[in-house]
This record gives C-alpha cells, structure tokens and sequence, in this order.
C-alpha cells in the first residue's frame, strides 16, 4: 500500500481483505498446529507462548480483513 486508502477502490479493498483474511486464516492454523506439538511434547512448552502470540495475531488480521471489507462496501454504496 503506497497511496492514502481513500484512493484505492472498492475492489482493491476488497483483494485487501481477502489477503488479509487468508493470512490470519493460515496464522491460525500455524496456532492450531504448534499447540498440537505441545501437547504431544514434540516441543518445549514455551512453544505454547508462540501459539498464544499467533492466536493474537490470526484475530487482529480478520479484524483488519473486516475492516477492509466495511471500507469496500462503503466505498461501492458511495460510487452507486
């Protein structure tokens, strides 16, 4: 992103989001796969403390996703 967001159009927004939404997608499943080889003792328990951080990080991504989608709606009512 190189430009202000007010110039960008709906459907660049909406590409954000989608972007977005796929890497908080796969950050949790990073999450989801690394707590699964703590329980297991395949790595040490402060590896819990890196699920816990990717948790964090998969849900401020979809909010950011959200918030790019709102963007696109608004932006697409605005030009109709």
């Amino acid at each position: 992103m190189t430009k202000p967001l007010s110039q960008y159009s709906s459907r660049e927004l909406q590409q954000f989001s989608e972007v977005i939404a796929k890497a908080a997608d796969l950050r949790e499943q990073s999450a989801i796969a690394l707590e699964t080889l703590v329980k297991s003792g395949q790595v040490s328990k402060s590896q819990q403390i890196t699920a816990i951080c990717y948790r964090h990080e998969a849900w401020i991504m979809a909010e950011a996703a959200q918030i790019f989608d709102s963007m696109a709606a608004t932006k697409s009512k605005v030009a109709a």
